[in-house]
């Protein structure tokens, strides 16, 4: 067994714990760290994949926000903010009763704060739009415990606007259901005004949100990220891929972490991994903890994104819009990427990335790839009301890819944040939200807390280079 001495040893490659990994050396360059990836590649869900003709797409997220202090500094750190490219169309709608209607301004978080343009959007009739308007007759204070998101949004501005806005907005993100989905957990700012008793309406209606913060970079889109951040970490920490990790004990030092053949030995551990692999790994070391975790549901998605022949296409004024269940589609999101990115437009192809799954809708698992080819096309061309032929098509499926926060989420992962004392940090989609920012953030706040910990010890022997 070949045994290494390291100060942090991260599992995770994703860009939690390569974030994690890139903040810790950011402020303490000397620091002697080991990441171990299961896969055969870093980067986790960010992945691409090449159509004939030689175009690139994601096939996982496929833009993030850099409007975080983390997210954009790293960019400027890397020196790839220049390079990241907006798009050039932002407008989003939602598909109601069969028509994509736009999302009108004053959406905030989800919230439909200028009632009269969601009305004029379509998206509420007059009877929801008026239940809405009463906010103030149904403001009450509440007891400091976690509820769904749809029973709040329900409570103040009515079934129709959590049913039509909020759901397929919020829900949308995580591939859950908002009448399940933890309020504290997923819409924290949401949340305090409903336990104070503060109306949503209001207070939100003068910070209403704007795309001007989604970027990507062209042509490799988040790839870029990931190789930019490899560059940055090579010969500077030990990564290992294809290092599975099966063993998480204490230690008179720390802790020891073991994969296959090799032994890490470090102060310090960052669990970047989805919960139920470190669920696995804290049996041991913390039972509470691995029990919640274990316990946390995750929605299986997929991707289809289709190259389309463009002889007929016409351009759309809403070039992406999300699905609610109550549609009863297939899809749960469909963007046009041709139309959102400078990037993805070419003479003869138009790019089309469709989303299908949730938490309580596995129908896409069902089918083959060829049947969701052919069912995927037909409903884009149905919706977007185009004649396109099929020229190809990518398929990618994400089997447990997206953690669901229940109501009393954070309560019961309140024993994962006490690891934090013992020099655990666990970080990642199951714990700050699912987008590729809210991972980024997180690295860096478990960077920031191990910083204050680590000790100034010496360079050991046996450091795997």
């Amino acid at each position: 067994m070949a045994k290494h001495e390291v100060d942090v040893v991260i599992v995770g490659g994703g860009i939690a714990g390569l974030s994690a990994a890139y903040w810790l050396l950011h402020d303490a360059p000397d620091l002697r760290i080991a990441l171990l990836e299961a896969e055969e590649r870093v980067g986790g869900k960010m992945q691409q994949a090449r159509f004939a003709d030689g175009h690139v797409i994601d096939v996982g997220p496929d833009a993030l926000w850099i409007q975080s202090p983390a997210v954009s500094g790293m960019l400027e750190e890397l020196g790839i903010a220049d390079p990241a490219v907006r798009p050039v169309n932002t407008a989003t709608g939602i598909l109601h009763h069969g028509e994509v209607r736009p999302l009108p301004c004053g959406i905030v978080g989800g919230i439909p704060t200028d009632l009269a343009a969601a009305r004029k959007a379509g998206l509420l009739s007059a009877r929801g739009a008026l239940r809405a308007s009463h906010e103030e007759k149904h403001l009450h204070l509440h007891a400091a415990e976690d509820t769904s998101v749809f029973h709040a949004v329900e409570e103040r501005l009515g079934t129709e606007v959590a049913e039509s806005v909020v759901d397929p907005l919020i829900g949308g993100i995580y591939a859950g259901d908002t009448r399940s989905m933890s309020l504290e957990a997923t819409a924290p700012h949401l949340f305090a005004l409903y336990c104070d008793g503060k109306p949503f309406l209001s207070t939100l209606q003068h910070t209403a949100g704007k795309m001007n913060g989604l970027a990507t970079f062209a042509p490799d889109g988040l790839s870029t990220l990931v190789t930019t951040l490899q560059d940055a970490l090579r010969s500077r920490i030990a990564v290992q891929c294809s290092a599975p990790v099966d063993k998480l004990e204490p230690s008179a030092r720390g802790y020891v972490v073991r994969s296959g053949s090799h032994e890490w030995h470090g102060e310090h551990v960052v669990l970047a991994v989805p919960s139920y692999v470190s669920a696995a790994l804290l049996g041991k070391v913390d039972p509470q903890s691995a029990a919640a975790l274990h316990a946390i549901p995750y929605a299986s998605v997929t991707t289809v994104t289709l190259a389309l022949a463009s002889d007929e296409w016409v351009m759309h004024d809403v070039p992406g819009f999300v699905i609610p269940r109550g549609e009863g589609e297939l899809l749960t999101a469909l963007t046009c990427l041709s139309e959102r990115w400078t990037h993805h437009r070419s003479r003869n192809t138009v790019y089309v990335r469709c989303s299908l799954g949730r938490i309580d809708d596995d129908r896409p698992d069902a089918l083959s790839e060829q049947e969701l080819l052919e069912r995927v096309h037909r409903d884009v061309e149905r919706l977007l009301r185009v004649h396109a032929p099929l020229q190809e098509g990518i398929v990618h499926r994400w089997s447990g890819a997206l953690p669901q926060y229940a109501v009393g989420h954070r309560e019961r992962l309140a024993p994962c944040m006490d690891l934090r004392e013992r020099g655990i940090e666990c970080i990642g989609a199951a714990f700050g939200g699912v987008g590729v920012a809210s991972c980024i953030d997180q690295g860096a706040a478990a960077a920031a807390r191990l910083l204050r910990k680590v000790s100034s010890s010496q360079p050991a022997q046996g450091v795997l280079a």
